[in-house]
């Protein structure tokens, strides 16, 4: 019912606009004419001037009627009804298109803070890993030292062990010998 009256209103305004230019090409006309009545002398370069814009005046106002006539045809009408609606439709799509672009660029925005904030995150632990790679390769290395330590330890205590163990072979050997001999 809005639109109807809106369009109503605008076609209103509309022919009210072409109606009014109708009367100020109407009165420039009648002053033109008035004044060539005035001055009914001869030939003058002035009249030349004022019969061209009185064929000009003639010739707008036949073709404001034609565009009156136009403006309330009901084709017309229903063009610009047609062409309301593809523009309100058009201007839906726009807005709509314009705030997903909005948000597209806001989520970009997000995205290229978290991998600004990743970059700086993976820089970080690359550094803490060289420096772990270091500390490891250290703590390697000093485990190798005191494995080797603990393995010639190892080695010293078998032979050791090994020296107490033939010792007490000859103590038995001995023993067994004197119980033999007893």
């Amino acid at each position: 019912m809005d639109t109807i009256t809106a369009d109503q209103h605008n076609d209103l305004d509309l022919i009210k606009k072409m109606e009014d230019e109708h009367l100020r090409l109407q009165r420039q006309v009648r002053m033109v004419q008035a004044d060539r009545l005035h001055r009914s002398m001869g030939v003058h370069p002035q009249f030349k001037r004022q019969d061209q814009q009185l064929r000009n005046l003639k010739k707008e106002y036949i073709n404001l009627i034609k565009d009156l006539k136009i403006a309330s045809s009901g084709a017309h009408k229903t063009n610009n009804k047609k062409m309301k609606c593809d523009l309100n439709n058009a201007l839906l799509l726009r807005t709509k298109s314009e705030v997903e672009c909005e948000e597209g660029v806001t989520m970009m925005k997000q995205i290229d803070k978290l991998l600004r904030r990743n970059s700086k995150e993976m820089l970080r632990l690359r550094k803490l890993a060289n420096t772990t790679e270091g500390q490891l390769d250290e703590r390697r290395c000093q485990s190798e030292h005191r494995l080797v330590s603990t393995e010639n330890q190892l080695e010293t205590a078998m032979l050791r062990f090994n020296a107490v163990q033939f010792e007490n072979k000859k103590i038995r050997e001995e023993i067994e010998h004197m119980l033999q001999d007893r």
